[in-house]
């Protein structure tokens, strides 16, 4: 039931006051699990984005997040030949996956799409809790922490 309903858009004042906050938890997931979904998605769904914006917002959210990520990468020496030919394969099924996502937005009600939306960012919220608290048993198991 709670996934049919609209929800009021979040506060301007309070918007304000939690974006860096959002942004800092979209960050630290995004560098230590890999993704930021949920929390950039969940957040832009707070302040009342929708449709072409959502998707703008998002995308460019993604963006920035992957070009200061692959920055340190790059510095780092991370990256090897068989990784960026990989990483290279691997845009051509994205940018596919994202224009049919782009079409099926089109063609749903705003609502479908809103609620298939928050059953992804569930799904993924629950796949991040996941390999966090693994990751974080895994190194308390190397530190010796626990047996």
């Amino acid at each position: 039931d709670s996934l049919r309903r609209e929800r009021p858009q979040m506060a301007a004042g309070r918007e304000r006051r939690l974006a860096p906050f959002a942004g800092f938890i979209s960050g630290m997931t995004n560098g230590s699990l890999g993704a930021s979904g949920p929390v950039v998605g969940s957040f832009l769904l707070a302040i009342g984005l929708r449709g072409k914006e959502f998707i703008f917002a998002i995308s460019l959210v993604f963006f920035f997040q992957g070009v200061i990520r692959d920055s340190v990468f790059l510095v780092n020496g991370q990256y090897t030949a068989p990784l960026l030919l990989t990483s290279a394969a691997l845009l051509i099924p994205a940018l596919i996956g994202q224009q049919v996502g782009l079409k099926l937005r089109g063609r749903l009600q705003p609502q479908v799409f809103q609620r298939i939306l928050l059953i992804v960012l569930g799904i993924s919220s629950a796949n991040l809790l996941i390999k966090g608290v693994g990751g974080g048993i895994a190194a308390a198991r190397v530190a010796g922490l626990i047996d």
